[in-house]
């Protein structure tokens, strides 16, 4: 066999992040997930969709649910309706209903970046649906997105781009593995989310609009339609992330690997985000918290 070659994936075609994560995602079996992964994995999914209800009256779930109306489809199903879509467009309006009530969970290391992880469960779950995916298959690859999410988040401390990039490579790598990608497949399928959909920090910079919600559905909307495109038979650039021009020189500003990932005595990521107690920005939760347990005035004056 030609050692420029492995499991069907040119070498000389892809970076080692690349490799990494497409090495990593096809060992990943849910009868390998220790029981607390699993549990963790169940209670932020439960979580995601409850403040995906708390969200489906937003504005901007509101014109992602019209944008999803004009896409009919049988792939996936627009949640809280009777409307089905294509699976990257469930991915985007889901998406956005998950995120604009600020319930989703947060996540952050010393010296990484602060995120939301829980933000690849509906795109995940519009790619599972899809596929008709067993609930196993689909807790699987939640731990997978959340493991290429945080782990990246992990790495890279620059706020200069938004942490949905994040998101875009977790759903990629967990919506590939749904699919059925081959490695080959997948390794295009990862270059296809890393260099075209690279979000800018100006989302969450000064006045916020409402893509500061609408940046998480586009994400997984991105990262479903790279695993679709993939499917199909599409290339993405090769060396996505340490080539001249890629993703480590240009989003991250650093060149970074991921050699400690979840399994094998190692925690997964998806045991380690904080769960919101109210629909807040996680800075504020203490400050919220303080007052309700004290109040400001007193009512004797």
């Amino acid at each position: 066999m030609d050692k420029t070659v492995e499991h069907g994936v040119d070498k000389a075609e892809v970076d080692r992040i690349q490799e990494r994560l497409v090495s990593y995602a096809c060992d990943l079996q849910y009868d390998n997930l220790p029981t607390e992964a699993v549990h963790a994995a169940k209670v932020r999914i439960i979580d995601t969709f409850g403040a995906l209800i708390g969200g489906f009256f937003d504005e901007s779930s509101r014109l992602a649910r019209d944008v999803a109306a004009e896409t009919p489809s049988t792939g996936a199903t627009v949640i809280g309706t009777r409307m089905k879509t294509t699976p990257d467009i469930a991915a985007f309006a889901n998406g956005t209903a998950a995120r604009s009530v600020e319930m989703n969970d947060y996540a952050r290391k010393p010296g990484g970046r602060n995120g939301h992880p829980s933000d690849v469960v509906t795109p995940v779950f519009a790619a599972a649906e899809h596929m008709q995916a067993s609930g196993r298959d689909y807790i699987a690859a939640v731990v997978l997105a959340y493991e290429v999410y945080t782990r990246f988040a992990d790495a890279i401390s620059d706020n200069a781009f938004d942490s949905v990039n994040f998101c875009c490579l977790g759903t990629a790598v967990a919506a590939g593995k749904i699919l059925g990608l081959s490695p080959h497949q997948l390794s295009h399928c990862i270059s296809i989310a890393a260099v075209p959909s690279n979000a800018l920090g100006q989302t969450r910079t000064g006045r916020l609009s409402m893509w500061k919600a609408v940046a998480t559905g586009e994400a997984g909307r991105a990262g479903v339609f790279a695993a679709l495109l993939a499917r199909k038979g599409m290339e993405g650039p090769y060396l996505p992330f340490e080539g001249k021009n890629g993703w480590c020189n240009h989003v991250a500003h650093k060149q970074l690997s991921l050699d400690t990932m979840g399994g094998n005595g190692v925690r997964f990521g998806v045991q380690d985000s904080v769960l919101k107690p109210r629909a807040a920005c996680f800075h504020t939760l203490s400050p919220i918290l303080a007052a309700e347990k004290k109040p400001v005035f007193s009512p004797d004056g």
